[in-house]
């Protein structure tokens, strides 16, 4: 992959977490929802806290790969 690829990838991943938190929080801000007892925008929340450091790897791995 050409390293402007790979820097436009890089960049699209780290994306995702600041879009989730960015629109999805207000999206979903219900209560009645509720996953394992937290409302849905906890939860959300929650996920989210939890899945950004896959992101983070994704990117590295994706730096190393350059190199």
């Amino acid at each position: 992959m050409n390293s402007w690829r790979l820097r436009a990838l890089r960049i699209a991943i780290a994306l995702i977490p600041v879009l989730a938190f960015a629109f999805g929080t207000p999206l979903l801000n219900h209560v009645e929802p509720r996953i394992v007892g937290l409302p849905l925008n906890l939860a959300w929340v929650i996920a989210w806290i939890l899945l950004t450091p896959l992101c983070v790897f994704a990117i590295e791995r994706l730096r190393r790969l350059k190199t």
